[in-house]
C-alpha cells in the first residue's frame, strides 16, 4: 500500500490513511478519521482550518509525547473476527 501511494516503504513511522483512491497521512489522515467517528470527536476536524504545516508539526509533539500524555498498555486489543478483514497483514 505504501508503494502504491508513492510513500517510503523503509522507516515510515506515521499514520497512513487510504480512502477514496487517495493517501493520506499525518495530521490529514488523523482529520479525515476525524470525520469518521462519532461526536465528540467528528468536531474536531473542523480544527482543519489551521494551516498544514503547523497541523502537522502539533500532530508530531502529539505523536512523540503519546504514551506519556495517554498511557501506555502492555497488550493491544484484538479486532473482532468481523474486523479482521479491515487491516493489513504483514507476510
Amino acid at each position: 500500500m505504501l508503494e502504491w501511494a508513492g510513500l517510503p516503504q523503509h522507516e515510515f513511522s506515521t499514520i497512513v490513511l487510504i480512502a477514496d483512491n487517495q493517501s493520506y497521512v499525518r495530521s490529514d489522515a488523523m482529520f479525515r478519521i476525524f470525520a469518521r467517528l462519532p461526536a465528540p470527536w467528528r468536531w474536531l476536524r473542523f480544527a482543519r482550518i489551521i494551516p498544514g504545516p503547523f497541523r502537522d508539526w502539533m500532530y508530531d509533539k502529539i505523536a512523540l509525547n503519546r504514551y506519556r500524555l495517554f498511557g501506555q498498555y502492555d497488550a493491544c486489543h484484538m479486532p473482532p473476527p468481523d474486523h479482521r478483514d479491515r487491516f493489513l497483514k504483514r507476510e
